[in-house]
């Protein structure tokens, strides 16, 4: 990976200019407000006055640590591939079986949803937007560049014998990897289910399915060896407890960081693609 370190957006080149702990605080929270407005009202419907009114300052203010809405928006999801880019090298680093790594990319995405939920919201609800202006241009980049470790990895398991042949890593690549991050839009840290259980769900279903290898449950029918459900009428929707308004866990609320263990596996490699990284172009 490269050490190259993204400039701050809106300076010019050089060294980057010292910021005392108060202005680093201010920024950091100026940051905070622009990732929950963005995450729940949208990017474009959101106003740097709106901003600088939820941090209680001028908007004149707030362009003292920000020279623009775009500058917050680029830190805030530059941070996110980064954290994600760093996450996934970790794991491949170490190597091991297939479904081992693939599961500790797994893990690596789930963890985002503790550290950077609202991140995770904003570029999975606006990447298609920003990325048409090319100040932006790096997150398809990046994006292109995660679906390449999967895709890659999957080609590798299936030459190994661990995975099927018959399936495309491609689509492994989306039914995986995009429901854990659009699991941003409802998964609450702070709910009844952690993310590390979270994650155990994610991969039951991935490697073992949904179909039960025990004997069929009592209601339904086997006919040819095969459980067969009796006709039935259709669910009745009104007639299903309706989820509680204050239910945690399925509100959008950012909470504490919970770091979610990478397994311990062996055979480093590195990740394909180029040595630097594509948040950092």
């Amino acid at each position: 990976m490269s050490s190259k370190r993204p400039g701050v957006a809106g300076q010019s080149g050089g060294p980057p200019r010292r910021r005392s702990d108060g202005s680093s605080r201010r920024r950091e929270e100026l940051l905070g407000i622009a990732a929950r407005l963005f995450a729940t009202q949208g990017y474009l419907a959101t106003s740097v006055r709106e901003i600088a009114d939820e941090a209680g300052i001028l908007s004149g203010s707030l362009y003292h640590h920000f020279d623009s809405k775009e500058s917050l928006a680029d830190e805030l999801l530059r941070g996110l591939l980064a954290a994600q880019r760093g996450g996934y090298q970790q794991v491949l680093d170490v190597g091991g079986h297939p479904r081992e790594v693939l599961a500790g990319l797994l893990r690596a995405d789930v963890a985002l949803l503790d550290t950077h939920l609202e991140a995770v919201a904003v570029f999975q609800a606006e990447r298609r937007h920003l990325a048409r202006v090319d100040r932006f241009a790096y997150l398809d980049r990046h994006r292109r560049w995660v679906q390449r470790q999967w895709t890659t990895l999957v080609g590798e398991g299936q030459q190994l014998g661990a995975f099927r042949k018959d399936l495309d890593g491609s689509v492994l690549y989306r039914l995986a990897h995009e429901a854990v991050w659009n699991a941003a839009h409802w998964f609450n840290p702070r709910g009844r289910t952690t993310a590390a259980e979270l994650t155990e769900q994610y991969l039951n279903l991935l490697f073992d399915g949904l179909l039960t290898r025990d004997t069929a449950p009592a209601d339904v029918d086997v006919a040819d060896g095969l459980p067969t459900v009796r006709p039935r009428q259709p669910a009745d929707e009104d007639a299903r407890p309706a989820p509680s308004a204050d239910d945690p866990s399925i509100e959008d609320a950012a909470g504490p960081v919970r770091e979610a263990a990478l397994p311990v596996v062996g055979d480093p490699r590195h990740a394909p693609g180029d040595g630097a990284s594509e948040a950092d172009e």
